[in-house]
């Protein structure tokens, strides 16, 4: 049976994958993972793509794992491709649903300045409850800061630039919502002509969130894709 991670996006857990999870379950061995910082997991490391990457590299070991597969979300699709580029022989496959692609500092700056938590508790209160239930009380302030802080830095030192994805030599299957307005198609579309190995789907009527998307119809993209 092939194996399947889970990594979810920035500010996530891994209980936003669970339909997923409980979707792919009865094809794969499927496991998802809370990336450092949240969920509860402590905070005291900085937020990287390359320490992620490393703690699924950790897992991977723990798990006796020499090769998998990785479906990310968002984030956590970032984190899959790193890992493809940097330890080829270790990733099988990759699936990314809605994944941010192209990254420069002023598109950072924006996506930073959405994280500011006096500004979330005062505009979108249900949104910093819902954080504060992820994340607790103590922490998700911090999270907060820390995504912040990468994004600063992937837009100031982006390791994975279009110029790179030529390197990619895996299969990767790129999923894109037809309404996501944090993802656009000409980013999406650019990466998927450069990937030597890419795959391309749009589902229809989505935006971004993951809880909005068709986990049935995801399931089987990334069924058919993984199974190819």
């Amino acid at each position: 049976m092939r194996t399947i991670l889970l990594i979810h996006g920035a500010l996530g857990s891994k209980e936003d994958l669970q339909l997923l999870l409980t979707s792919l379950g009865s094809t794969f061995a499927v496991y998802s993972i809370n990336l450092y910082g949240h969920n509860g997991e402590p905070v005291d490391q900085d937020f990287s793509i390359e320490g992620f990457g490393q703690q699924v590299l950790d897992w991977m070991r723990e798990m006796n794992l020499e090769t998998i597969n990785i479906a990310g979300y968002s984030l956590g699709g970032y984190i899959a491709l790193y890992l493809a580029l940097s330890y080829p022989e270790k990733i099988e496959k990759i699936v990314t649903l809605g994944t941010k692609l192209y990254w420069d500092r002023s598109i950072a700056e924006k996506e930073a300045g959405k994280l500011d938590a006096q500004v979330i508790q005062e505009r979108f209160p249900d949104y910093a409850s819902q954080l504060i239930t992820k994340h607790s009380a103590e922490n998700w302030k911090t999270v907060l800061a820390k995504t912040a802080g990468l994004f600063l830095h992937i837009g100031q030192f982006n390791p994975m630039g279009f110029e790179k994805f030529s390197n990619i030599s895996c299969p990767v299957l790129l999923i894109l919502g037809d309404r996501d307005k944090s993802v656009s198609i000409v980013e999406t579309t650019t990466a998927y002509k450069e990937l030597p190995q890419g795959h391309l789907a749009v589902l229809p009527n989505t935006r971004h969130a993951i809880n909005e998307a068709d986990h049935e119809l995801l399931a089987y993209l990334i069924t058919s894709f993984i199974n190819l």
